[in-house]
């Protein structure tokens, strides 16, 4: 039984997929995606186009020099200004247009709202279609598209590729997915139209990502980005007792970089390219998981180590490093357990290949871990201090009355404008 209902799932495809392959024609269009014996190219200019970029908008000269070529945002927010600079960077764009998420039925159920999005759409796209450094739209961010009896969505985001391709036929459209889901990919199979390629945001999951692709290809075999890529993310971890999830230093981040980066599926003809996460300094559980820059703007190892995977290395001055952080001696995070206005010991090595005087900033901030640190928290204690090229930084400290998680931080700066840090968890009970 199960074997005949996948024939007539296969079946069921098929005839919805048959207008749905990303269009090849049309050499005069800005970018579009060509299939080939070979496979699938993105082209831009006329010359084929290997997206190698980042997500995230900062830097771009330094982008350049270190052999990138795209970005990703993901709003419009200040789009025009992005634009320009990244044209004047030789830096293509990816535009994220905002959504809400699939399952939002006071959006998605309200004939209005609809109507609405479409008229803010079609002004934005407008407004920037016909700009040179416009690489590809991307319409919604992870809409998380599971549910099979969910129709509402894939009516309202049909139209949106409509109003999309109608204003713009010179640009392709593509999906944005966390890692590879199978209920994903028969919803956009069989209710989307209209999208040229699917954009694949994964991290630790990233090594399982062809074998997805391979059992589904009977299903989806179209063109696909790697939207994300980077360290394992905070739900990938691993946990303290209390559901803190535990950040890997500068340098253990740099390693990971490395290792995920040969798990790029780089030689799959369907694989256009893909983009580093993140390029620049945002918020997720800490201000410091993903970025490849301090809020000041410093860059740490994973920017040199992804301009050694691309080719063009970094010389002269590097960061600093910080490693082994340990309170009272100890790393072992589930014992890190201590009374309210408890004193305790925090120390940390670091050291500088290049002999620069170092800053080092504690910071104790506390967690919410139920609402995933979208805010950055304010630090109850701030600590600098000034070391020589290589030391142990020590800090004493109070831990706070209040029962709760925390987390210790300790950055390292070089004044040559790059930085390193570790933090670690630790828990206050009554």
């Amino acid at each position: 039984m199960y074997k005949g209902l996948r024939y007539l799932l296969f079946l069921w495809v098929i005839i919805a997929c048959e207008e749905k392959s990303p269009s090849s024609v049309g050499s005069d269009r800005a970018v579009y995606i060509q299939k080939s014996d070979s496979g699938y190219s993105l082209i831009r200019k006329g010359s084929p186009f290997k997206v190698k970029g980042v997500a995230g908008q900062d830097s771009l000269t330094l982008l350049k020099q270190i052999g990138g070529n795209t970005i990703r945002t993901y709003d419009t927010v200040g789009l025009k200004a992005v634009l320009n600079k990244a044209n004047a960077a030789g830096i293509a764009v990816i535009v994220g247009i905002p959504l809400p998420k699939s399952n939002e039925k006071w959006f998605y159920d309200n004939n209005n709202l609809i109507a609405a999005y479409k008229k803010s759409l079609a002004s934005e796209v407008v407004k920037y279609k016909a700009h040179p450094a416009l690489l590809f739209w991307c319409l919604g961010n992870e809409p998380n598209y599971y549910d099979f009896f969910n129709y509402s969505f894939a009516t309202a985001y049909n139209q949106f590729v409509d109003t999309l391709k109608q204003l713009d036929p010179n640009h392709p459209v593509a999906w944005s997915m966390a890692n590879f889901s199978d209920r994903a990919i028969i919803n956009i199979s069989l209710k989307i139209s209209g999208l040229d390629l699917i954009m694949f945001n994964t991290f630790g999951r990233l090594p399982e990502l062809q074998q997805d692709m391979q059992n589904y290809e009977w299903l989806w075999d179209g063109p696909f980005l790697i939207g994300e890529y980077g360290v394992s993310g905070p739900w990938e971890t691993d946990f303290t007792s209390w559901n803190a999830p535990l950040e890997l230093d500068d340098i253990k981040k740099a390693e990971r970089l490395k290792y995920i980066y040969k798990q790029l599926p780089n030689d799959d003809h369907r694989c256009l390219g893909s983009l580093a996460f993140f390029w620049g300094q945002r918020q997720e559980v800490t201000g410091t998981w993903f970025n490849y820059f301090s809020d000041n703007k410093e860059t740490n190892t994973s920017v040199f180590a992804l301009a050694d995977l691309w080719g063009e290395p970094i010389t002269g001055n590097v960061p600093p490093v910080v490693s082994n952080l340990r309170i009272d001696g100890s790393n072992e995070y589930n014992r890190l357990l201590f009374n309210p206005g408890s004193l305790h010991v925090a120390s940390a090595a670091i050291m500088d290949a290049d002999d620069d005087s170092l800053f080092v900033q504690w910071d104790l901030k506390p967690e919410d871990w139920l609402l995933q640190m979208k805010n950055t928290p304010v630090s109850i204690i701030t600590i600098p201090e000034k070391y020589d090229s290589a030391s142990t930084s020590i800090l004493k400290f109070q831990v706070p009355e209040r029962e709760g998680p925390y987390r210790l931080f300790v950055k390292v700066t070089d004044g040559q404008g790059h930085f390193s840090s570790t933090n670690m968890p630790f828990y206050v009970v009554r």
